[in-house]
C-alpha cells in the first residue's frame, strides 16, 4: 500500500466573452467541484490530504508580452495514520 499519492486536477476551461481580452478562462466554481471530489474520495480511501500545487507554464506571444497557463492542480495525500491498512 503506498503512504503517499498524488492526483492531478486539470484546470477547466471556459471561453470568455470578446470584451474581456483573454480567449478562456479557469472555471473556477467547476475547478473546485473537482478538486473537493478528489479530496472526498481519498478520505474515501483512507488518505489524508497535504498540500497542493498549480501547473503552471509560461512563455511569451509574438515576442512581446509574457503569458502563463494554469493547467491544472497537483493534490498530495499520505496514509492516514488512523488507518493503516
Amino acid at each position: 500500500m503506498k503512504k503517499v499519492k498524488t492526483v492531478f486536477i486539470p484546470a477547466t476551461f471556459q471561453k470568455s466573452s470578446f470584451l474581456s481580452g483573454a480567449s478562456h478562462y479557469i472555471n473556477g466554481d467547476q475547478t473546485t467541484r473537482d478538486i473537493q471530489a478528489a479530496i472526498d474520495e481519498m478520505e474515501i480511501e483512507g488518505y489524508d490530504f497535504m498540500h497542493s500545487e498549480n501547473l503552471i507554464s509560461g512563455g511569451s506571444k509574438h515576442g512581446t508580452y509574457g503569458i502563463s497557463f494554469t493547467h491544472g492542480t497537483i493534490l498530495y495525500f499520505k496514509k492516514s495514520e488512523s488507518n493503516p491498512s
